[in-house]
């Protein structure tokens, strides 16, 4: 899976516009590539563990799907899991949205 992976975005992909020029596709995955989900499930994985492990005493239940993710649990806990994230996102390239919330 590396090789096809390295293969395919190695370098950014040129995006040709209309008029003739062309911007640099140098973030996230082609849209419809097949082995999008893959690359993301495995990405993420080291993050995924990091919280799972700093948060395991706080029992703090994480759930994810795709690009989304969510946790529950005291609110000491589920912020113990934020401070452990914060370092890890710039990383990974991911961003915390703090905003989203549930009641």
């Amino acid at each position: 899976m590396y090789t096809y992976l390295h293969n395919s975005y190695n370098i950014p992909a040129m995006l040709y516009l209309e008029n003739g020029d062309h911007i640099l596709s140098q973030e996230g995955v082609t849209q419809g590539d097949n082995a999008a989900m893959a690359m993301h499930a495995l990405s993420t994985r080291p993050l995924i563990q990091a919280l799972s492990k700093e948060t395991a005493n706080d029992e703090v239940k994480q759930v994810w799907y795709a690009d989304d993710s969510s946790a529950v649990g005291s609110l000491a806990g589920v912020k113990n899991g934020g401070n452990t994230y914060r370092p890890m996102d710039q990383t990974l390239g991911t961003a915390l949205n703090l905003q989203r919330q549930s009641s």
